[in-house]
C-alpha cells in the first residue's frame, strides 16, 4: 500500500475498507457581480446570493471591478467609501471590508496586495464582461449586457459625495458606450 497522506489533508473518508482517501477539494462556485440594474451577487444558478457581505463591501467589489486589471488603489477606495473617517480608521474599515469579501467569496476573489484587484476566474462582473465585449467587437453581446443603468437605484452611504459622483460618472460613461454600440449595430443592419 502507498503511504497515507495526513488525515487533515483528506476529506471525506473513503467508504472503501482499504482506508484510501480522496484529497480535499474545496470548490467555490462561480459567482457573478451584477452592476447593471442594481448591485447583487448571483450564484451559478442565477439566484440572488446573499452572503454576509454588507453594502460597503459590495460597493467595494463594484469599484474594484470597474478598475479592471489595473486595479484600484487603497487610497481611492478609502476616499470613495470612508471619506468622513481619519486615515487609520478608514484603513481599518477597508481591511474589514476586504476580509468580509474574502470570507464570503473565497480568498482568491480579492487577492491581498497594495492594489485591489478582482480575480475574474473567481468572480465575474457584468460591467467587466461589457468592457470585454466592446473590446472584442461583440457589440450585440455588449448591448445585451447593458440591460439597465449601472448601479441603478444604488446610492452611497450618507457622507460619501465622491462615491455618488463616481457612480454617476461611471453610469454616464457606460450608458454612452452602450448607446454608441447600439447605434453602430443599427447602422450595420441598414434601413428597415
Amino acid at each position: 500500500h502507498p503511504p497515507r497522506p495526513p488525515a487533515a489533508a483528506c476529506w471525506p473518508p473513503s467508504p472503501r475498507p482499504t482506508g484510501a482517501r480522496r484529497p480535499l477539494v474545496v470548490r467555490h462556485p462561480m459567482r457573478r457581480l451584477v452592476t447593471f440594474g442594481g448591485l447583487a451577487l448571483l450564484d451559478d444558478a442565477d439566484a440572488r446570493w446573499t452572503p454576509a457581505v454588507q453594502r460597503r463591501p459590495l460597493l467595494l467589489l463594484a469599484i474594484v471591478a470597474r478598475a479592471g486589471a489595473v486595479g484600484c488603489t487603497r487610497e481611492k477606495a478609502l476616499a470613495l467609501l470612508w471619506p468622513e473617517r481619519d486615515e487609520t480608521a478608514a484603513r481599518h474599515l477597508l481591511d474589514q471590508a476586504c476580509y468580509a469579501v474574502r470570507r464570503a467569496l473565497g480568498r482568491e476573489v480579492l487577492p491581498p496586495g497594495p492594489t485591489l484587484r478582482l480575480d475574474p476566474a473567481h468572480l465575474a462582473c457584468d460591467a467587466s464582461a461589457f468592457d470585454a465585449a466592446l473590446a472584442d467587437g461583440a457589440l450585440e453581446t455588449a448591448v445585451a449586457l447593458h440591460r439597465a443603468p449601472f448601479l441603478d437605484g444604488v446610492h452611497g452611504p450618507a457622507g460619501t459625495p465622491e462615491l455618488e459622483r463616481w457612480i454617476e460618472e461611471e453610469r454616464r460613461a457606460l450608458a454612452t458606450r452602450a448607446r454608441d454600440a447600439a447605434i453602430t449595430l443599427a447602422r450595420r443592419a441598414g434601413p428597415p
